[in-house]
């Protein structure tokens, strides 16, 4: 893919893009601690008839680090700079972090947004005994530290991937068990590059300031809910609690898998199925 700059609020990001230029826009939206190559297979499939970017957002892989902790303020600029960088209405498709910054620019009425694909975002997460009862707190800090230590002691890429699939994994086992290996290799490759920092936000419920799940959604919405019992940030109810204000929204289930629906062998095939339909759907 051909790697491009952008600036958002005195940052340079980094952007990928690959496709058919013509092509209705696609942006994609990684989530915490990844980075655009993750939505490689994705883009192997929609490149063809679709226009494609995929964002590294800032304090991740080749965007610059800024100050402190993003919060969603931050990431939904970035995603904006992005959407004026591509200059038309586009499809944004984001997982987790992404899914919620894809959201929020929804929820707002951006412009640009002509429609949003959500991989198991943690939309209803903004509630702080929720999000403290779920698997990610523990996780995260965690993660955090193990990277803080690693990039410290200057570990080389293999190292990162080693560990990467040695994470403990909500589905029983390691990541390793569950992820494709190519997701592994670039799921540690993204951990040698990412800030820890961005994991802080995360961990004391900062990242969710300003999102308001509740608004409605204009534009067409599909919502990938993953299982809670392998670690999904979708959790019941919550796919009520979307329909109750956007009675449009989709909502398909994969209960075959966790967090990570586009990166797991089990999940993959249809992942891309569901993205493709969508895709094309609203082109």
């Amino acid at each position: 893919m051909a790697r491009e700059r952008i600036e958002s609020n005195g940052l340079s990001l980094s952007i990928e893009h690959r496709g058919e230029p013509t092509g209705p826009a696609v942006l994609f939206l990684h989530g915490i601690t990844a980075g655009a190559d993750t939505w490689q297979e994705s883009i192997d499939r929609l490149g063809d008839r679709f226009d494609c970017w995929a964002l590294d957002f800032r304090h991740h892989g080749e965007s610059d680090r800024g100050t402190g902790s993003p919060t969603l303020a931050d990431y939904a600029a970035d995603a904006a700079a992005a959407l004026q960088h591509i200059g038309r209405r586009t499809i944004v498709v984001g997982h987790s972090l992404g899914g919620i910054t894809a959201a929020h620019l929804a929820h707002t009425g951006h412009p640009l947004v002509a429609a949003v694909f959500l991989e198991d975002p943690p939309l209803f997460l903004i509630d702080v005994e929720v999000f403290a009862g779920t698997v990610y707190p523990k996780l995260f800090t965690m993660l955090r530290d193990a990277l803080i230590e690693r990039q410290a002691a200057g570990s080389d890429e293999e190292a990162f991937i080693g560990f990467a699939g040695g994470v403990p994994s909500p589905m029983g086992g390691v990541s390793a068990d569950h992820f494709v290996p190519r997701q592994l290799r670039s799921r540690g490759r993204q951990y040698a590059q990412v800030d820890p920092a961005v994991l802080d936000s995360a961990i004391n419920g900062e990242l969710f300031a300003g999102l308001d799940p509740y608004r409605p959604i204009a534009c067409p919405v599909t919502l990938l809910a993953a299982n809670e019992a392998y670690g999904a940030a979708i959790l019941p109810g919550d796919a009520e609690r979307l329909r109750q204000h956007s009675p449009h929204a989709e909502v398909i289930e994969f209960p075959e898998v966790g967090h990570g629906i586009h990166a797991s062998t089990v999940s993959e095939a249809r992942f891309l199925d569901e993205l493709d339909r969508f895709a094309s759907a609203n082109r």
